[in-house]
């Protein structure tokens, strides 16, 4: 029997990242698929056994949700086939109104709307009530989704069309914002001067990385503890932070206090906050001891500077790295690896290939451009993150 399925992962903003953390969470556990050509805001895959795909929402931080392919619609019958597959759902409906939800992708939005309109006035017909939720929208969101009802209904679906090639997907999972949301702005020490990671993208950082439950994690720059927050949830035994700042390590301190009393039935890992400088932690920590290191550095002041200022912050930041990655080299175990944001200030990389000359970290390239990394950014911002990944040489 034929248990092959065709799953799409809906990919959040930063869409070239999250997709790189599936391929990469895809490749350390040995799953092997066929992708799906779909456009740059889907990943998808046609794999010969099922996911526990609510085990892979909760475990992706850069998917916003996870649908099945129901079936391939043909070119120039897709309206019908798709009435078809709506009015046979509803006629098994056990609820006294039928609420389902289209969306569009890749074709006109106001095309599936009159689709949309044209399959409740036939239910209606039929004498079955309907409602067709976001209609006015080309893709109806996903805390709609999740208020309506439709992704426990099974009735949130969303219709791609690339050159021609026409996808009906089911809505099995969405991600959880609102705990997402509790994690970002609900913690008790928040400092948005210093920069404020998203949890979903630190998530994102660890699964580059495979993090697991026997590792031994380090943050070398901590500041309130997000990513450190993500690799406890994940399950790592042992997670060490430090920050130059002694308010940032005590930022962490409060905010990993308020997760063991909010997160109750995770393990709880052995936990070690210092206050001290990235460059200097071999001082403090032993020589191969660290399996996974993840940080977001020092991403410079929020304010412009004038351009003489700026060559100088340029050159303390070539500094800082340099080093850091020197020190973290030397703590890191044979084969452990690095994930790490640095910065874009004003469309300038901070990033210098020289800083890896003479150390033992082979870099794994996560896009096709000169430096092999990608940005993650929102529009307008000054300051951008650079993402790479590297692994220590055995």
């Amino acid at each position: 029997m034929n248990k092959s399925k065709q799953y799409v992962f809906f990919l959040g903003h930063a869409a070239e990242l999250s997709r790189q953390e599936i391929v990469l969470l895809f490749e350390q556990k040995d799953i092997a698929y066929q992708e799906l050509s779909l456009g740059r805001e889907f990943f998808g895959v046609n794999l010969d056994l099922p996911l526990d795909i609510d085990q892979w929402q909760k475990r992706l931080g850069g998917t916003v949700k996870i649908g099945e392919v129901i079936m391939n619609l043909t070119n120039g019958t897709a309206q019908e086939q798709l009435t078809d597959f709506i009015i046979d759902l509803a006629k098994k409906n056990q609820d006294q109104k039928f609420k389902f939800a289209l969306s569009a992708f890749g074709f006109s939005a106001t095309k599936l709307f009159a689709w949309g309109l044209s399959i409740k006035k036939e239910l209606k017909q039929l004498g079955i009530t309907a409602r067709l939720i976001g209609a006015k929208t080309p893709q109806l969101s996903a805390v709609a989704a999740v208020k309506e009802g439709l992704v426990k209904a099974k009735t949130d679906f969303s219709v791609i069309n690339i050159r021609e090639n026409w996808f009906l997907i089911k809505t099995l999972t969405i991600q959880d914002f609102e705990d997402y949301g509790k994690r970002d702005y609900g913690r008790p020490a928040i400092d948005s001067k210093s920069g404020m990671l998203p949890p979903k993208i630190a998530k994102i950082l660890l699964n580059l990385l495979g993090l697991k439950t026997t590792d031994v994690f380090l943050d070398p720059f901590c500041g309130s503890g997000t990513i450190l927050q993500e690799a406890i949830l994940l399950g790592a035994k042992k997670v060490i932070g430090s920050d130059l700042s002694a308010k940032a390590v005590a930022d962490s301190e409060k905010n990993l206090a308020w997760l063991k009393n909010n997160y109750q039935d995770i393990n709880w890992p052995t936990v070690d906050l210092r206050v001290s400088s990235a460059e200097k932690l071999n001082n403090l920590l032993s020589p191969n001891s660290i399996d996974k290191i993840a940080f977001e550095g020092y991403l410079g002041p929020a304010f412009r500077l004038n351009q003489e200022k700026e060559r100088a912050l340029f050159r303390e930041l070539d500094d800082l790295y340099c080093q850091t990655f020197k020190t973290l080299a030397i703590l890191l175990k044979s084969g452990g690896m690095i994930a790490a944001a640095v910065p874009i200030i004003a469309k300038q990389p901070v990033f210098n290939a020289a800083w890896f000359k003479t150390l033992p970290l082979k870099q794994i390239k996560l896009s096709s451009n000169s430096h092999g990394s990608v940005i993650y950014s929102r529009p307008g911002q000054r300051v951008e993150r650079e993402i790479f990944l590297w692994s220590k040489s055995e």
